[in-house]
């Protein structure tokens, strides 16, 4: 026997429709039932309801003001509202696993902001039949749970998209799918540990709100478009493993921040891009590191204290004995780049 106890849900902030203190407010109210100990959210989803619960927290308000914007394009997705011409109620499936109605309130502005925010990842790198990704992987599939979408395995063992225990994104996975456009900088609202975009056509620079989220262990932009330069704040990701951002057209320097990143146990691969100056010599802190490639860039100077420190295992035409760190190979254009213990390129005897 289901018992249903009909509860009111306030989906708004404060009462008369202030602010509740988290960016959100709207005076919607909805009489819903307890169904097997779930609160069934069943409100109008306006688009004045979702961009306030969008707005600041996850996207700048400027960026709503054009219809076509891939902001817009989420917003009128998630909306139910006649008044947005109808939209694709994908906010209507939203369903909260409590019998409080705060934490019911919470739980839905979150999976709210999770599939806006998933939403506009699509449509700013070509999602949609008529876009350029090769797979749709059921992404904005507005009668799904997100976490249900891209659930089968691809060819490098990930699926698309992962989720933890409290069905919050945690993994985006897609490599070799013809994304073209800028990276949102909305994923940064997400506590992704793994994004793989490898071999890709995306565009623009890489958003620094992503070199913030620090449960990040796993970041492969390889093989893009990229441009502008290497930020520095990427030496704040300490849980980073992987860094990969290797064939795009990224300028400037090697920041000497990445040296902070002593935890990286993986791979270092900035190769194949336009960067200038020398090698940093915080590098030599990267004690963990097993590749660390720089090769096929306008790098000059002396690296040879990088020999001295990682030792790597693999160098020109010889294997070493390395009780230093776990360096395989360590690459650098050793025409330009003094390092007698470096790898380089196919082009070099």
């Amino acid at each position: 026997v289901i018992v249903v106890v009909p509860v009111a849900v306030v989906l708004g902030g404060g009462s008369n429709g202030t602010n509740g203190g988290d960016g959100d407010s709207d005076s919607n109210t909805d009489t819903t039932p307890i169904l097997n100990n779930n609160i069934n959210i069943n409100v109008v989803w306006t688009r004045q309801l979702i961009e306030r619960i969008v707005v600041p927290a996850v996207s700048y308000p400027e960026t709503l003001t054009d219809p076509n914007s891939p902001q817009s394009r989420a917003v009128h997705w998630l909306t139910t509202a006649d008044d947005d011409g109808g939209g694709n109620g994908a906010a209507a499936i939203i369903i909260a696993d409590t019998t409080n109605e705060a934490e019911a309130r919470a739980e839905a502005h979150r999976r709210v902001r999770q599939r806006y925010a998933l939403a506009v990842l699509y449509y700013s790198t070509g999602g949609g039949d008529d876009g350029t990704w090769k797979e749709q992987y059921g992404f904005l599939d507005a009668t799904r749970h997100e976490c249900e979408w891209g659930s089968e395995l691809l060819n490098n063992g990930w699926t698309a998209l992962e989720c933890n225990d409290a069905d919050e994104v945690v993994l985006i996975n897609l490599w070799q799918n013809n994304l073209s456009g800028p990276i949102p900088k909305e994923l940064a609202t997400l506590p992704l540990r793994t994004i793989d975009f490898l071999a890709n056509k995306l565009t623009g620079t890489l958003p620094v709100e992503l070199t913030a989220v620090s449960t990040l262990n796993y970041l492969n932009l390889g093989y893009n478009r990229l441009t502008g330069t290497v930020p520095a704040s990427l030496g704040d990701l300490q849980q980073i493993t992987y860094l990969m951002m290797d064939w795009n057209d990224l300028t400037g320097t090697i920041p000497p921040e990445l040296g902070k990143l002593g935890q990286l146990s993986g791979w270092l691969s900035l190769e194949g891009n336009h960067l200038s100056g020398t090698v940093p010599p915080t590098l030599a802190n990267l004690t963990q590191a097993t590749w660390i490639y720089l090769n096929n860039n306008d790098l000059t100077g002396d690296a040879e204290f990088l020999c001295d420190v990682l030792r790597p295992v693999e160098g020109p035409g010889y294997t070493n004995e390395n009780s230093t760190s776990p360096l395989l190979e360590l690459w650098v254009d050793v025409r330009e780049v003094n390092c007698s213990c470096c790898n380089c390129c196919s082009f070099v005897d």
